[in-house]
């Protein structure tokens, strides 16, 4: 989602995140494409590749974030998990 307090990403971080977005999402595995998920507005090198039910689904990152619990996964855990993915 764009803010219009958002500062626009830099050519850097429109790279990373178009990587991100094509990567399975990192919570279920669902590889039917994944939306790219900042966890702190504007730290697009935080980012996490995540389908729209982890993502904004209700029990999603934006919602009750069970889909995240059932599965151990949080922040870091995720944060981690997408640059092992990136370092393939």
């Amino acid at each position: 989602m764009n803010s219009k307090n958002k500062k626009p990403q830099t050519a850097a971080e429109a790279r990373y995140v178009s990587q991100i977005a094509q990567l399975p999402c990192v919570v279920c595995g669902c590889e039917s494409g994944s939306e790219v998920h900042e966890f702190e507005q504007g730290a697009w090198f935080a980012s996490v590749p995540v389908c729209v039910p982890c993502h904004r689904g209700p029990e999603g990152w934006h919602g009750t974030r069970a889909r995240w619990t059932l599965r151990k996964m949080d922040m870091v855990k995720a944060i981690n998990e997408t640059i092992r993915r990136l370092s393939e």
